[in-house]
């Protein structure tokens, strides 16, 4: 019997020890074909962060622009491997659109730990128009109170609104110039609230017991830049910051763009 366990804690360590073995396979250093000049605007946040963009019913005809959007939470040293040190860490470059095939396709491969994926969309967008990709969380909170008084006394209605946090993806696809290239402009808007929400105890009538109000505070992380891209090339950009993670992850997005045939 005595024998029988040690073989099977013998199993269990060598087990154990496989599994520690495992490392998972180094990310590709990619080649930068040029630096994309990307503006950073960090501001404090409001409780909602909207789109922009045009209706369906009133986008022009012509040509057709497919967009691929692929965001991921990755461990900052994902992004050393990929991007190395430097400005590149938090800026945006374009790449061989292979490379940047291969990056997701390993970033996919690793486990929870290291990589949560956010949006793997496709858009098709009509040259001219506007699109967007919205991946966020809603929370309900007591914005205001409403007072109304009756011959009986006062009666306070609480209003609930909705606070909004997450990442907001805006492009704007230029008019084609009849060349190879695709130009457009995003806006990517990574919304960050505090939390618990900060409250806050308000006396409606004298003697009342006070009503608590809620205050969602945080942050508004926007990158802008205006690019041009070939079918073989592919943007990646990444930025410190990522929504709703207790990780210490940072964002990188892939985006590429094509010409959709007739």
């Amino acid at each position: 019997m005595f024998q029988r366990l040690l073989c099977i804690g013998s199993l269990i360590v060598l087990g154990l020890a496989s599994c520690s073995s495992v490392r998972h396979e180094k990310l590709e250093p990619l080649t930068v074909l040029r630096q994309q000049e990307l503006l950073r605007v960090v501001e404090p946040g409001s409780a909602k962060f909207e789109a922009r963009w045009t209706p369906p019913e009133l986008q022009s005809q012509g040509r057709r622009v497919r967009l691929g959007l692929q965001m991921f939470g990755v461990d900052p040293e994902c992004l050393r491997q990929a991007l190395g040190e430097g400005p590149e860490l938090l800026g945006a470059v374009v790449v061989p659109r292979e490379q940047a095939t291969r990056l997701c396709e390993a970033l996919k491969r690793r486990g929870e730990r290291e990589v949560h994926g956010l949006s793997d969309s496709t858009l098709e967008v009509f040259a001219g128009d506007e699109a967007c990709v919205s991946v966020g969380n809603e929370r309900a909170f007591v914005g205001a109170f409403e007072i109304s008084t009756t011959a009986a006394g006062a009666i306070a209605d609480p209003r609930i609104d909705v606070a909004q946090e997450g990442i907001l993806f805006h492009v704007e696809v230029e008019p084609l110039q009849g060349t190879e290239e695709i130009g457009f402009r995003f806006e990517l808007t990574q919304s960050f609230l505090d939390h618990p929400f900060l409250r806050r105890n308000v006396g409606l009538q004298a003697g009342r017991v006070p009503v608590t109000l809620e205050i969602p505070i945080g942050l508004r992380d926007q990158l802008n830049a205006r690019i041009r891209l070939r079918g073989d090339e592919a943007i990646v950009f990444a930025c410190d910051r990522l929504v709703n993670d207790g990780n210490g992850r940072s964002m990188l997005a892939v985006l590429t763009a094509d010409l959709v045939a007739d």
